[in-house]
């Protein structure tokens, strides 16, 4: 004990080194990453020790900290204050930032208090990389792994599992039993709660967990954080936000094209995560964060004609030649025109062997390269290893050469894509969903090992393990979705940004955005200004778990479960917004009551109606204004080139000067234009100097010039000084008073200064009091409508009352309170109608629902449509048998113990299946793949072919889903009733014992998709021959069609890291 407590004395000084380190504070590489220390491992004090000194009452929040090899940031050591005060936790912080360590420190406090804690993870491929990292860092007892299909010591304290692993623990009879010693649930990437398809195992975790158990959810940033918060307060207790935009590792972003790669900004420390500080609102982005002028078109041009000089090709194809080329018929034209564009916009994307060597110039490597489409990946990877000889070190290539071919020797057995593994060598790979997860996992080792410099992957891989890069490359902006080709989500595109930046191993990260044939710069500064998305509700309740409720919990409390939802505590949450504004608006009426009596409202409301047009008639006066003055700028402009010296000049503030000659090139770049521009330095009549551009001039007066010593004016130009000694003026333009060039530049006048000033003083005395230029006919008659306008108003009373402003306010108040009364009594006649259509459905004889209808009708303050559905659901259960009144039948309890998108469908199956006697176990496989819902692409082909007895099956069965379907749609709900035998021949091949070789031989698949579709096969053989209520018969077929299909690679479970001792549920 006492060698534990000096351990733990040294461990805390060695932190507090300078009065600690905290977020935005610069960090010694030594403390700055996740790598293990540099001190002596006896320094860290060991679990054992920590248990020992917590048992013994030392501090909590000062053991914790002493756990790790570096110092807590700020946001870090708040949520461990949170923790340790009993409070459910949000952390919202940038990707790479650190929010994982929260997570380990609810670990470290549930050892200390001897009770269990459940880390959860949305994927089995993290939850059993989690399990290998936590066994090193607690101890391989101390930590189990459940994912539904392998279960490792579920007794231990600390057990990793996916969430869905999690809500369906929940949903259990024995679930208060079994989670009685829980004292905490980390929820890992609870971003995914808006999820369209997952969302709603988040939220019913959140809504189920008991109370007594603190949840820790932690997200990437959120832009509707304490919306998560005060709903969790609301539904779970006292709840606390940590959010930070600290990064450890700051961003920076560039922009690649065909040129080269430039920083995407104007300034370094722009762009999401580059700065503690940085704004987070669009509007406060496109202030700050300014596009890099030379990924503008004119930077562009000039980029262009710098790589012509240094003898390189731009390929810059169809470029229109300005100035010819027009023909009659426009169309065709036209059309030439967008293609030629088309070509151009392609011209300019960045090979990938170009791009890589690009990055590795500027020491940009190793990177990650995002391709949202696998050819492409694979594409990417072959063109960049043709010139990829220099990517690796000859030291790198032996190892990488020396770990493929251990690789190779450790799995001969097993069918390898030798082209992936020729790759590794060169340092290149590629990373998606059509590998093997065993050649998948070989990448992230070879890649975390610091010997691959490029991974082409999709963007499956920036929501999936930890695999940081110095790098991160996004191809393009947009991906087709369900509903067509759409921009990439901002979430997604920070997911994504966020892999860039190893701590402890760099001082920034890189993120570079792509020129695409769909996007430029512009689209990719665009994307980079927009907020994260807010997480919304994703809700909704599936027949099993409807049936798991209603098994559990009397009808009330069912209710009351749901509309515990987000999307129900959203819409009450408005709701009592509109109440709290309608109130304030009427407070605000009844106090201007005798105000509204002084005048009718017909006199009110034609008043307003003179004000609006008055407004409408001065904003077209100004804009004919400034439309006469933009005509005014461009005809100066191409004037003032040839005008010559002492032509008389009327600037736009109302002056009168003499135009001397061209300014300096150092005045002409003050003056925050383009070169191009032409800048001129005027004399005014007080013998001051001003530059000005053609915006500054209302006219020109050539007529009027006054005769000056050109040769002496133009010297006494030439000595003017530089701009930093003009004085800029609020309408950019640039001054130089009398008194310094009086007095000289530089001290003391020179003779060529003296001069100047002479030759000044006598061109000033020359410079004409001009007469203000009277508008232009179109505005004078502009201004007299608006005069007219202003004598209508003039005529009412109203117009000069003292309360004026205060009466039209007050009106507007109670124009604004009826019209939320219209709306909100609109919504309300909508959901009555809407309830009155769910009873035309239901029908008079189902009077129970109808009164439950009723009852969400009249009761405003509860969210009318998670009710609906749940009761929706209860009626298709009840079409079905699955339900009686509220009593769960024995098909209900066959249907509450299936898992899948849709487990009534699932039970139906399993019904048509019991009656075919002469269904094989291979046979049985198929007929259930194919409800998995995976959809092949039409160019797919799979050489086997289908058993007659599966077709007939799936025949027998189509009916039953057209009937569910049909049903669904009239109650208004949308869970997959999917039938599809395009993969049973592939399912029965593989079931019969075909070899994975003659199998991927036999098929277009990619290896990871067949290996997805059998693997889902087997999961749902699994539950079926254990799920009771399934009769014997069934049982024993998917017992044998289990053992048959469970092989490798299905059952790789060294790629896992799964033990030997592990029970395969």
């Amino acid at each position: 004990m006492v060698m534990a407590v000096v351990l733990l004395s040294a461990a805390l000084a060695r932190r507090s080194v300078g009065g600690g380190l905290r977020a935005g504070s610069p960090r010694p590489a030594a403390i700055a990453g996740r790598a293990p220390s540099p001190s002596p491992p006896a320094a860290t004090p060991t679990i054992q020790q920590l248990t020992e000194l917590a048992a013994a009452g030392q501090s909590e929040l000062q053991l914790l900290p002493a756990m790790f090899p570096f110092a807590l940031d700020d946001f870090q050591t708040d949520a461990l204050d949170a923790l340790h005060g009993g409070k459910n936790v949000v952390v919202s912080s940038p990707t790479g930032s650190g929010k994982t360590v929260v997570g380990e420190l609810a670990c470290y406090l549930a050892l200390c208090r001897r009770s269990v804690v459940i880390y959860t993870t949305p994927l089995k491929a993290l939850s059993n990389q989690k399990f290998g990292d936590f066994q090193r860092q607690f101890g391989r007892e101390r930590v189990g792994l459940l994912t539904g299909d392998v279960t490792i010591r579920r007794d231990a304290q600390v057990l990793v599992m996916t969430t869905e692993v999690f809500r369906n623990m929940l949903l259990q009879e024995d679930a208060s039993s079994r989670l009685a010693n829980v004292s905490a649930v980390v929820l890992d990437e609870f971003h995914y709660m808006n999820d369209p398809s997952r969302g709603t195992v988040w939220e019913e975790c959140c809504i189920l967990t008991p109370s007594y158990i603190r949840i820790i959810a932690l997200s990437a940033t959120m832009s509707n954080a304490k919306q998560i918060v005060s709903w969790l307060s609301e539904i779970h207790g006292e709840t606390t936000l940590v959010a930070s935009e600290y990064r450890p590792v700051p961003l920076r972003y560039y922009f690649a094209d065909n040129l080269g790669v430039l920083p995407l900004f104007s300034k370094p420390g722009s762009g999401p995560g580059s700065r503690p500080d940085a704004p987070i609102s669009a509007k406060q982005r496109a202030k700050l964060w300014k596009l890099n002028p030379q990924l503008l078109p004119e930077g562009r041009l000039q980029r262009e004609a710098a790589a012509s000089r240094r003898g390189g090709s731009t390929k810059a194809i169809g470029r229109r030649e300005e100035g010819g080329g027009a023909r009659a018929g426009g169309g065709a034209y036209r059309a030439s025109e967008a293609y030629r564009d088309r070509q151009r916009s392609r011209a300019e994307v960045p090979s990938m062997p170009f791009l890589v060597r690009q990055l590795g110039r500027r020491e940009m490597l190793p990177a990650i390269v995002f391709i949202f489409s696998r050819n492409g990946c694979t594409q990417a990877a072959e063109a960049t290893r043709a010139e990829a000889s220099s990517l690796v070190t000859k030291a790198e290539k032996e190892e990488l050469q020396l770990r493929v071919e251990q690789f190779r020797t450790l799995h001969a057995d097993k069918l390898l894509d030798e082209d992936t593994l020729a790759n590794l060598v060169s340092g290149v790979a590629t990373h998606h969903a059509g590998m093997l997860p065993l050649e998948k996992a070989l990448v992230e080792q070879l890649f975390q090992a610091n010997l691959l410099k490029v991974v082409f992957a999709t963007e499956t891989l920036a929501a999936g393990i930890n695999m940081p890069a110095r790098t991160t490359v996004i191809t393009v902006l947009s991906k087709r979705g369900d509903s067509g080709i759409a921009p990439l989500a901002a979430s997604s595109m920070l997911q994504m940004a966020g892999r860039a930046g190893r701590r402890g191993m760099d001082e920034v990260g890189h993120v570079v955005l792509c020129r695409s044939p769909y996007e430029d710069a512009s689209e990719a500064h665009s994307m980079m200004l927009q907020p994260p998305d807010p997480i919304s509700s994703r809700y909704f309740v599936s027949y099993g778990c409807a049936l798991k409720l209603l098994r559990l919990r009397p009808l009330e409390e069912c209710r009351e479960i749901v509309q515990r939802s987000f999307g129900t505590f959203l819409a009450s949450a408005q709701e009592r917004k509109e109440t709290n504004q309608l109130q304030e608006l009427e407070e605000a009426l009844a106090k201007s009551e005798e105000l509204l009596k002084l005048f009718s409202s017909t006199t009110v409301e034609d008043y307003m109606k003179l004000d609006e047009r008055r407004t409408a008639e001065v904003r077209s006066q100004r804009y004919l204004e400034e439309q006469e003055a933009q005509t005014t700028a461009e005809t100066i402009e191409s004037l003032l080139p040839f005008v010559a010296t002492g032509c008389v000049v009327k600037l736009s503030e109302g002056r009168s000067a003499v135009l001397l000659d061209d300014a300096s090139p150092s005045v002409a770049a003050a003056m925050n234009g383009s070169p191009a521009i032409s800048t001129v330095v005027l004399l005014l009549a007080d013998c001051s100097l001003l530059a000005v551009q053609p915006r500054h001039i209302s006219l020109l007066l050539p007529e009027q010039s006054v005769a000056l010593d050109a040769e002496a004016i133009t010297k006494a130009v030439s000595s003017l000084p530089p701009a930093k000694a003009w004085t800029p003026l609020p309408d950019g333009s640039l001054a130089l008073p009398k008194t310094s060039i009086a007095g000289g530049w530089l001290g003391q006048p020179s003779a060529s200064q003296a001069a100047a000033s002479v030759a000044f003083a006598a061109a000033a005395s020359l410079v004409p009091n001009l007469q203000p230029e009277p508008p232009s006919a179109a505005v004078l008659k502009q201004a007299a409508r608006v005069d007219w306008v202003k004598s209508q108003m003039e005529a009412f009373e109203l117009h000069r009352h003292p309360r004026r402003e205060e009466i039209l306010a007050a009106y507007r108040t109670r124009q604004d309170l009826l019209s939320r009364r219209g709306r909100i009594f609109k919504r309300q006649a909508r959901e009555e109608k809407a309830i009155l259509r769910k009873k035309a459905q239901v029908g008079s004889r189902d009077t129970w629902l109808e009164k439950l209808l009723e009852e969400a009708s009249s009761d405003r303050k509860e969210s009318v449509t998670t009710w609906e559905q749940f009761l929706a659901v209860c009626d298709v259960l009840r079409q079905y048998g699955a339900l009686q009144e509220w009593n769960v039948t024995g098909l209900g309890e066959l249907v509450s113990e299936l898992a899948g998108d849709n487990e009534l469908w699932l039970a139906l199956v399993m019904i048509e299946v019991a009656e075919k006697d002469e269904l094989r176990p291979h046979q049985l496989a198929a007929v259930l793949a194919s409800t998995l819902d995976e959809r092949m692409r039409p160019s797919s082909y799979v050489a086997y072919s289908v058993s007659d007895n599966v077709l007939e099956c799936l025949r027998d069965l189509s009916d039953r889903a057209h009937d569910l379907d049909e049903l669904q749609a009239q109650r208004g709900l949308t869970f997959t009733v999917a039938l599809d035998g395009g993969i049973c021949g592939l399912v029965e091949a593989w079931a019969q014992g075909e070899a994975w070789a003659s199998l991927m031989s036999n098929t277009s698949l990619d290896p990871g998709d067949v290996f997805r579709v059998l693997r889902r096969t087997v999961e749902l053989l699994r539950q079926v021959s254990l799920v009771p209520f399934v009769s014997e018969n069934i049982q024993r077929r998917a017992s044998l069609a289990l053992r048959a299909m469970d092989r490798y690679p299905l059952a790789d479970n060294s790629l896992m890291g799964i033990e030997e001792d592990a029970t395969v549920a």
